[in-house]
């Protein structure tokens, strides 16, 4: 009787566990560490998935990051994401899918996360061309049911990263990818399909006409729950109307999490949720990430409101690359944040906050026509500095040289994200930097860094 009461135990077990599969899944976490003022961090939401997986059973349970794992905050950038890689080990996260930010470190620092994760690094659409191999999909078998994951990189990646294939990285758009990746997907027959992607529900018009993923999904029905990233929305879970695809996206910033329930029942079925950070999760101590840096640079900064462009921290940007490279005639620059600072004392802190991102400079020789239009697209002064228009069609260098001889070449200077076009907010760019004569070349030196060298000296 003991013997029989057993088994049945065994069996209710089975049933209990043997067709549902647990997914957690976080993305754009940015390298925050701990929030400052609010609950969340990668510290305590990986610990507090762990604990959850832990509970429910790793067998039972899969967790998904979508990217932009790291860069993001001046602690990621002094351990290079190594903290927020440790973080998803610990937490045994068994998918990390790249975001556009998770390049911006280089991609020898990428490849050296890449092997320290020992969960699988995902990417259906991306190629490193010197190696190594990226996975595509991968099935897991979890819960008692068979989950086929598709990992894919957003597909503008060439419109934030300058110059790729000298990087060597190729991109492909996510249909062909998911073309190809579909037929071996159903010759395997799995119980369900993921998809994990560091993109939105949606892209600005000016990508080629704005990707739908829901117009894109409505070809692959057999999709049965999309996790998406990179707009930093926060979305526990909705149908997309054209696909009927479930589709959730965990915020930015380490904010929270999804967790998501694939059930088998007869059918799929999938339902999820967002599980906000609390003040009171744990954070496991052995991982350590460095201190936010507050070396002082300088006592007498001058002040920077970030709401007004014209008082701006432009000149920053143009003062710092002209003293770098002065052989450069114009710089062509934005504003990288909307932070404002009240002049004095200027720490690593407040550079890091004017300057986010690891921007190179790039220099090219253009002409005076390509000049008039990159100063067009720029729209002219703050944002373009060493040249001036004096008339409507005239253009003037700072020592007078008025832009007229179309022989001659003059030096400019711009930083990466701009020559890769901004993300197409400055498609010109892509046309003007890709003629061989202009001998665009990214110097590989940090914006930030030559922007620190010029604050020490103020």
């Amino acid at each position: 009787m003991k013997k029989n009461l057993s088994l049945l135990l065994l069996f209710v077990t089975f049933l209990t566990y043997a067709d549902k599969v647990v997914i957690y899944n976080t993305t754009d976490m940015h390298g925050v560490a701990r929030s400052a003022g609010t609950p969340g961090g990668f510290l305590p939401v990986t610990e507090k998935i762990r604990l959850q997986r832990e509970k429910e059973g790793f067998d039972q349970t899969l967790y998904i990051d979508c990217g932009d794992l790291f860069q993001g905050t001046a602690a990621s950038y002094a351990d290079r994401g190594r903290g927020a890689v440790a973080a998803l080990n610990h937490a045994k996260c068994d998918v990390w899918v790249p975001g556009n930010h998770d390049f911006e470190f280089t991609i020898p620092v990428l490849k050296e996360r890449i092997r320290e994760f020992k969960g699988t690094f995902l990417a259906g659409n991306l190629t490193f061309l010197s190696g190594p191999e990226v996975v595509k999909w991968k099935m897991f078998e979890r819960g008692g049911l068979r989950i086929a994951v598709i990992g894919l990189t957003n597909q503008y990646l060439d419109t934030w990263l300058f110059d790729l294939p000298g990087k060597g990285i190729r991109v492909i758009e996510m249909q062909t990818a998911l073309d190809s990746m579909m037929k071996e997907i159903l010759i395997a027959r799995p119980d369900a399909i993921v998809l994990a992607v560091h993109a939105g529900q949606y892209a600005a018009k000016r990508f080629r006409g704005g990707l739908s993923l829901d117009r894109l999904l409505k070809r692959y029905p057999q999709i049965n729950l999309v996790l998406g990233g990179h707009s930093h929305e926060c979305v526990p879970g909705l149908r997309l109307k054209r696909s009927g695809i479930r589709y959730a996206q965990a915020g930015h910033r380490a904010g929270g999490f999804i967790r998501a329930a694939i059930e088998k029942k007869g059918r799929i079925t999938v339902v999820s949720e967002w599980i906000p950070a609390m003040s009171s999760d744990p954070v496991p101590q052995w991982i350590t990430v460095p201190a936010e840096d507050k070396t002082l640079l300088t006592k007498n900064a001058p002040s920077v409101d970030g709401s007004n462009l014209e008082k701006s921290s432009i000149p920053f940007f143009h003062a710092a690359i002209r003293k770098a490279f002065p052989d450069v005639k114009a710089v062509f620059h934005g504003p990288l944040s909307k932070y404002s600072f009240n002049g004095g004392a200027f720490s690593r802190r407040e550079l890091f906050r004017i300057c986010p991102f690891e921007n190179t400079v790039i220099l090219a020789s253009l002409t005076p026509a390509q000049i008039h239009k990159v100063f067009s697209a720029y729209g002219g002064s703050p944002r373009c500095s060493g040249v001036r228009r004096d008339g409507p069609l005239k253009l003037v260098l700072d020592d007078g040289t008025v832009l007229k001889n179309e022989k001659t070449r003059f030096l400019c200077a711009f930083n990466s994200y701009d020559a890769a076009s901004g993300g197409l907010r400055l498609p010109v760019m892509k046309t003007i930097l890709s003629d061989p004569d202009a001998g665009a070349k990214d110097t590989g030196i940090l914006i930030r860094d030559i922007l620190e060298q010029y604050i020490r000296g103020l």
